[in-house]
């Protein structure tokens, strides 16, 4: 998606479930909520253990200032109403595009690499054009005939950039656009499956049940590249990380990890590895 139309998405949303400046909605005001009452108990426990009140005020006015405003965005983004919505209206955007007699060149040249529901929906918009399943990337690549590619979109400069010094042979060409629809492809159905397994959760299913839903069911592979989740494994970790906001610090905001292993009755070690993942791609990131 070029990067006026995700930036105009992502601000509508954002003023959705934010409000205008005075007319906070309810569902930010209760995650603000959230972390003050955190943050409260934190300085009364400080206070408790002799802490001086004018002592701490400057070091939660900036904590609220940074680090709480942070989580809150970073909350709200991860937030299921937020990524609904996200999903809804560009796919709304992106259909709308490529109904104004756009070639599929065009239309997944608003393709973001790294964002996987982009991808899913650009394979979706094909499939329904063309009235099929898609079950391969070769399958993809026939269907939307993007065979060679160039470069990349300049939308400054109104031309096609080359990634290198200079403009790739037709081979080389082609071998970009196999590579780049073949990710595509990866990634919309690693958010497929993902989103299957993220669905299961919210209905209340439990790890079994996540354990029977095979990458295979989404034309995956047993192991692939370019996606968070790389394996059946990691995307349960993953999907159960995004159902309950493991990497949130703020217990407030989640259960604590026993509690969600009680909940889907999955191992506590598998919680722990939703953790670890988590953090190890934070501090990568």
């Amino acid at each position: 998606m070029s990067e006026l139309i995700h930036d105009k998405v992502v601000k509508e949303i954002l003023q959705e479930l934010v409000g205008e400046l005075g007319k906070k909605q309810l569902f930010a005001e209760s995650l603000v909520n959230n972390y003050l009452q955190d943050l409260v108990a934190q300085a009364q426990l400080l206070v408790k253990s002799g802490s001086r009140v004018e002592d701490l005020q400057e070091y939660y006015l900036q904590e609220f200032r940074g680090n709480i405003m942070d989580s809150v965005v970073e909350a709200l983004i991860k937030s299921s109403e937020f990524k609904d919505s996200l999903y809804k209206k560009s796919y709304e955007r992106l259909k709308a595009f490529g109904d104004e007699n756009k070639s599929y060149q065009d239309l997944f040249t608003e393709i973001y690499e790294d964002e996987t529901y982009l991808n899913e929906i650009f394979v979706r918009l094909v499939e329904e054009t063309e009235g099929v399943a898609i079950t391969s990337a070769k399958q993809l690549q026939e269907l939307t005939g993007i065979t060679e590619i160039y470069g990349y979109w300049d939308e400054e400069k109104g031309e096609t950039v080359p990634y290198g010094d200079k403009k790739p042979t037709k081979k080389q060409a082609q071998d970009i656009a196999f590579k780049q629809i073949e990710a595509t492809f990866t990634s919309a159905m690693s958010y497929r499956y993902s989103k299957a397994l993220e669905d299961i959760l919210e209905a209340g299913g439990k790890y079994k049940d996540l354990l029977q839903v095979k990458p295979s069911y989404f034309n995956l592979p047993d192991t692939w590249t370019g996606c968070l989740p790389t394996d059946q494994y990691s995307s349960i970790l993953w999907a159960i990380e995004n159902a309950f906001l493991i990497g949130e610090p703020n217990t407030s905001v989640r259960p604590d990890l026993k509690t969600i292993a009680q909940e889907i009755q999955a191992p506590y070690s598998v919680l722990m590895d939703a953790h670890k993942i988590c953090n190890k791609w934070k501090l990568q990131s």
